[in-house]
């Protein structure tokens, strides 16, 4: 018998918005990959998202997290608008849009 670090209920949620969240602070708001991820371990929400906590995994989309992660380091930070990426691989932007 396998032990699963979250319940089968969450993980497709937690996969989801941890993708969701480095999308959002990567692309999005143009943190350097290693500064966010670092940003993220000092913040103390990956200690929470590795630990299943349901309020950070499933309870907030990835945006959401990807906020107070940054709102934790940079409190008078500006967000920009949500942007959605159709087709995206390091570096090659295609059919960009946005949603409302």
């Amino acid at each position: 018998m396998m032990i699963h670090a979250y319940s089968e209920l969450y993980l497709s949620d937690a996969k989801q918005n941890l993708a969701e969240f480095f999308d959002y602070g990567i692309n999005a708001c143009k943190f350097e990959t290693n500064l966010f991820s670092r940003l993220f371990v000092q913040s103390g929400y990956a200690d929470k998202f590795e630990r299943g906590n349901p309020a950070i995994i499933a309870g907030m989309s990835g945006i959401e997290l990807a906020k107070k992660v940054i709102t934790y380091a940079y409190p008078n930070r500006k967000f920009p608008e949500r942007i959605f990426f159709e087709d995206f691989s390091f570096g090659n932007r295609l059919n960009v849009r946005r949603i409302s």
